[in-house]
């Protein structure tokens, strides 16, 4: 595992490799991007810190509201036991049945189930639920790209989890989550940009009147067909579309 940069990651190899900028690489996808995709199996943005910084300060502070390392390792014992066995959907259902009765157990369940969801049974689960969106992973989708959108996929479900958000089994939230992760694959970019300004997602479609803030690189894609199909989960057995709210509520960078 590496922590970095993705962008920055991205620029460098940009710069060392300029000579293949105008045989590779897109305006969604430059071809930093495409170096990163052949030396790292996955890569994900870092959740948005919320009670995790909470709780960091309150080790900090020495806060009695905060448990220490000792009762959050021994609730991570007893959440192993509970949830062993069950699947991401069983596990899933035991938490909203049972969050926890301290912050230590509450923090340990949903750490159990956010592992369940990127084992090997749950990608398995997680194919047939990715099946619909095979078609909008590009013209001439290949096993490759399939396998990244699953990893991916289940790691975008585990990270928002870990954040409380959508425990629920809501096929529409699911499906908005696969079409961000699909975005952030294919157009990270422009995923990067759309994470800072979520509104921007409202001008996709349209030519004329762009925000100053949209890069010159960017304009393209806000006429490009593929995306917009992306955006607007357009392709059989997908009800779900993209929003600026979802944008703004999600954790997925």
């Amino acid at each position: 595992m590496i922590a970095a940069d993705r962008d920055w990651l991205a620029d460098s190899y940009a710069k060392e490799y300029d000579g293949f900028a105008g045989a590779a690489g897109d305006a969604g996808r430059p071809v930093g991007y495409l170096f990163l995709e052949k030396t790292f199996q996955i890569s994900t943005g870092l959740p948005r810190a919320g009670k995790q910084l909470e709780a960091f300060w309150g080790r900090i502070l020495r806060s009695a509201n905060v448990p220490d390392a000792k009762a959050l390792e021994q609730a991570r014992t007893d959440a192993r036991r509970d949830l062993a066995g069950k699947d991401s959907g069983q596990a899933r259902a035991e938490v909203l049945a049972n969050p926890g009765s301290t912050v230590a157990d509450q923090q340990a369940r949903l750490e159990a189930v956010a592992v369940e969801m990127v084992s090997e049974r749950a990608q398995q689960r997680n194919k047939h639920t990715l099946e619909p969106f095979r078609a909008l992973l590009g013209r001439d989708p290949n096993p490759r790209a399939m396998k990244r959108l699953v990893n991916a996929y289940g790691i975008a479900r585990g990270i928002e989890t870990l954040q409380g958000l959508n425990l629920e089994e809501d096929e529409g939230n699911e499906q908005q989550t696969a079409l961000w992760t699909i975005l952030i694959l294919r157009w990270p970019k422009l995923a990067g940009h759309l994470s800072r300004y979520p509104e921007h997602l409202d001008h996709l479609g349209t030519t004329t009147d762009l925000p100053p803030a949209v890069p010159a690189d960017l304009d393209p894609l806000f006429t490009d067909p593929d995306l917009l199909q992306v955006v607007h989960g357009d392709a059989e057995g997908i009800t779900a579309a993209l929003t600026p709210d979802f944008l703004r509520g999600t954790t997925l960078r």
